[in-house]
């Protein structure tokens, strides 16, 4: 789309950028920074007057490879666009995720005189991101089996514990219904269950049986809590069965002598 400057003109350009929430700088062919705008400021802690005049450098890490910024630099300067992330380094020494775009810009020759800049702190997202894998793999490890399903009882995660504990693979469990794991008898009370669960109700230790893939029963101590979505609502249900089969064989045999 062309942009006809009699509708929004220089001056509106300007101030798209100045009030854009991403950081905007524009460089020289060299990367000394020419301009950067107050998003850039809230997201480095350089102000423009600080900014202009210094290298791009004065954001780096140290965090990245040379081989890295080799590669940035090989890919504007050949008149191509960058777009990656990287850990940059704010004025207070802190650091942080970027994501960023440069692109060159093109003097009426032909040549490049410069390159634009766009940058975006992902470092919430990122971490976030890396929490999530953290706890995931701690669910993968767990010695308990550890099963999520939704308020239809359709299973919807089945950690490595499952498979060992009930003798299904997570591909052959996810998207299988909870009947699969539960006896006839038990069966009924689970509309029930999953009722105080989306109520954002956690159900006290229980003890109750289980069923293997071959048929056999697996006596079990059962958990079961909400797992919220970001608003706080009970959008499904977390399992955790422990194997409690022997110790109530010798519960079971102590009692018979």
């Amino acid at each position: 789309m062309h942009l006809q400057s009699g509708i929004i003109g220089q001056a509106g350009l300007v101030a798209a950028v100045e009030q854009a929430a991403d950081g905007i700088i524009i460089t020289d062919a060299c990367g000394v920074i020419q301009y950067a705008n107050p998003a850039f400021t809230r997201l480095t802690g350089y102000t423009s007057d600080e900014a202009v005049g210094q290298h791009t450098r004065i954001l780096k890490s140290g965090l990245q490879e040379p081989a890295f910024y080799k590669e940035l630099w090989d890919t504007i300067r050949s008149g191509k666009v960058w777009s990656g992330e990287l850990t940059n380094r704010r004025k207070d020494g802190s650091t942080y995720k970027e994501a960023m775009q440069v692109s060159p810009v093109r003097e009426t020759d032909g040549n490049i005189g410069g390159f634009i800049g766009i940058k975006r702190d992902v470092t919430a997202r990122r971490a976030a991101e890396e929490a999530q894998g953290f706890l995931a793999a701690i669910v993968e490890s767990s010695e308990d089996t550890i099963i999520a399903y939704t308020p239809a009882g359709i299973i919807h995660t089945w950690n490595r514990s499952a498979e060992l504990l009930l003798g299904r693979t997570a591909g052959e469990a996810i998207g299988q219904h909870m009947s699969i794991i539960m006896t006839p008898e038990r069966l009924p009370h689970l509309p029930h269950l999953t009722e105080q669960i989306l109520q954002g109700n956690a159900v006290p230790q229980y003890e109750s049986i289980c069923v293997h893939r071959d048929g056999h029963r697996i006596r079990v101590s059962v958990t079961v809590s909400p797992i919220r979505n970001s608003a706080g609502s009970a959008v499904a249900a977390s399992v955790i069965l422990r194997d409690i089969s022997e110790r109530k064989r010798n519960e079971d045999a102590l009692h018979e002598s």
